[in-house]
């Protein structure tokens, strides 16, 4: 289980990934999404998302990239958290609310 700030990190580190389409680093993470954090404490964090296997560094001085499971956490816990989810949620309950008109 993620921390909160382990979970925006690595979301606003996978976003980033799939805009740019290069390694994230710690410093464009604290610019794009303006945490109060400082750098060191984002790399600190990214350590650990790597030790947990949802990011990889391809060699030392590089950023981060996200892993398979890296990408899974993102669709699992971000991807459907959208207004089309939630209108889904939503057509679920009436029809189950609706009478049968069969």
């Amino acid at each position: 289980m993620l921390t909160p700030r382990q979970n925006a990190i690595l979301r606003a580190m996978i976003r980033e990934h799939i805009r740019t389409g290069s390694a994230v680093g710690s410093e464009r993470i604290v610019e794009r999404t303006r945490l109060p954090l400082s750098s060191a404490t984002v790399r600190a964090e990214l350590a650990f998302l790597d030790e947990a296997g949802y990011v990889f560094q391809p060699h030392t001085s590089a950023g981060r990239i996200p892993t398979p499971a890296g990408y899974r956490y993102y669709v699992d816990h971000w991807v459907y958290q959208t207004p089309f989810a939630h209108a889904a949620t939503q057509i679920e309950k009436i029809e189950h609310a609706a009478p049968d008109m069969h």
